[in-house]
């Protein structure tokens, strides 16, 4: 008799039926388990990776910034603050005896118009470069302009100098848009705001502005050529050549003190008018490019970056020459700031113009 085997072919067809099912069974739970948990990571990648392209716009408009408010700070102050917030032409702080030298919110706003000018052009560039990448770059409408005050910038040798050479710029008005993965969107709305720094910008400003308006600058043209008024060797035109190098001289020590050696900053007065050399006295150099009133609104809530509310800023009035004139006066100024090279390339050069007269008998009345 043969013996009975120990298990029909049947009964094993049937196990490995269901082996196959449960192993098929147990793969899609995985490979299912597995597509949802790559859905989630897709969202977080695309999610971060909007967040870093994001981030990373926002630090090269910032360069960008910083670079175009460096290079505008310096095309504002070689046309001596503008005028009417624009920087074309020469810009007269005492124009035919009358002190016109710009305010502190008109020089605002040639340094906000000048910004944002030079920024378009960044933001142009900008715009083309990320655009394959999904990122929209608006235009944006305003650079507001943040300047430490004057108790903080003047006197120049007891200036704040962290405060002080130092002001702050933000772009603002635009949008910065990222069309990641899976179409996801992230936008950014606020400001792009910097520090621009190291810059004198400011402190020259104050300096020059107290000095100009205080009438520092024909005094002392006027009391040296009370020194010498008298002697007929000198030339009117030589006489007014030593006030004016002596006011500049002054003006010098404002930035320097006794020290001028050793000093970064460089204060140059070139006479355009009377030429010394000249053999006939009495030349005119009035002329009719008076600056224009400021009338013009900021595109910003100017505030001081020290927190120091509204403008310190107080015109003292011009004094007028008394009698018949020597003659009258035209010098270009410039205060260069030799101690940092802006943008790594130029010195801040602060450029004005004056207009001025003086009396024969060498006195000035208040």
């Amino acid at each position: 008799m043969m013996k009975k085997k120990g298990m029909s072919t049947s009964s094993i067809g049937i196990i490995a039926v269901l082996g196959v099912a449960v192993v098929i069974g147990w793969m899609t739970y995985q490979n299912m388990a597995g597509a949802g948990a790559q859905d989630r990571i897709t969202d977080i990648t695309a999610s971060e990776e909007n967040r870093a392209v994001l981030e990373t716009v926002k630090r090269t408009l910032k360069t960008d910034l910083i670079y175009s408010s460096q290079e505008g700070s310096m095309d504002v102050a070689i046309a001596g603050g503008g005028e009417n917030c624009g920087i074309t032409g020469t810009r007269y702080w005492v124009a035919n005896g009358e002190l016109t030298a710009p305010t502190e919110e008109e020089v605002l706003c040639s340094l906000s118009n000048t910004s944002l000018s030079l920024m378009k052009e960044f933001v142009m560039k900008e715009r083309e470069h990320y655009e394959s990448k999904g990122v929209i770059i608006s235009d944006y409408d305003c650079v507001g302009s943040y300047n430490p005050s004057e108790a903080a910038c003047y006197p120049y040798l007891e200036r704040n100098v962290e405060v002080a050479d130092a002001f702050q710029n933000g772009l603002t008005g635009g949008t910065i848009e990222v069309t990641g993965k899976e179409n996801q969107k992230d936008r950014y709305e606020g400001n792009i705001v910097a520090d621009i720094a190291p810059n004198q910008f400011w402190p020259i400003y104050y300096t020059l502005f107290n000095f100009i308006s205080g009438d520092m600058f024909n005094i002392i043209v006027t009391s040296t050529v009370r020194e010498v008024c008298t002697d007929d060797e000198i030339s009117d035109s030589e006489k007014v050549l030593l006030g004016v190098e002596e006011a500049c001289r002054k003006l010098q020590e404002e930035f320097c003190g006794s020290d001028i050696e050793n000093c970064c900053i460089n204060v140059t007065c070139e006479i355009e008018c009377p030429d010394p050399t000249a053999e006939v006295d009495g030349v005119s150099c009035f002329n009719s490019q008076t600056p224009e009133p400021f009338t013009k609104e900021l595109c910003f809530d100017p505030k001081h970056t020290d927190g120091v509310e509204g403008s310190s800023l107080d015109s003292t009035g011009h004094l007028i020459a008394q009698g018949t004139t020597v003659g009258s006066y035209r010098v270009r100024i410039d205060v260069v700031d030799e101690c940092h090279k802006l943008n790594a390339k130029d010195y801040l050069d602060w450029r004005l113009y004056i207009v001025d007269t003086i009396g024969t008998n060498c006195e000035v009345v208040d």
